[in-house]
């Protein structure tokens, strides 16, 4: 249990690789024409609010890091999960399959 706490909240997420200067706005920007979650369609709340998921990770592809084709909005909780597959040192290069897959399913559920 504690493990799955730590790894959530996990400070070191960038894995040796530095931010941008410019990140926080092309992130802020992002959700702003994004305001949903991308797999759910809904929106972030308090516990768990919107992120921007690098589909391929900046920390190994520092020229895609601000490249708005390779950010997708997804939920703190499905980014975690869904882009990293319960680990901030591993990646999902079908991201954007999987949580338009997700949605479809969610939009069609009986």
């Amino acid at each position: 249990m504690f493990n799955w706490i730590f790894n959530l909240i996990d400070w070191n997420r960038n894995l040796g690789g530095v931010r941008s200067s410019g990140w926080r706005n092309v992130q802020q920007q992002k959700i702003k024409e994004q305001p949903t979650c991308e797999a759910t369609g809904k929106k972030g709340t308090l516990l768990d609010p919107l992120q921007v998921h690098h589909v391929l990770p900046f920390h190994l592809y520092p020229t895609e890091e601000l490249n708005p084709k390779n950010l997708i909005v997804l939920r703190r909780s499905l980014h975690f999960w869904m882009g990293h597959f319960g680990s901030w040192s591993s990646y999902n290069l079908k991201i954007r399959e999987d949580a338009a897959e997700l949605l479809d399913k969610i939009k069609n559920r009986p």
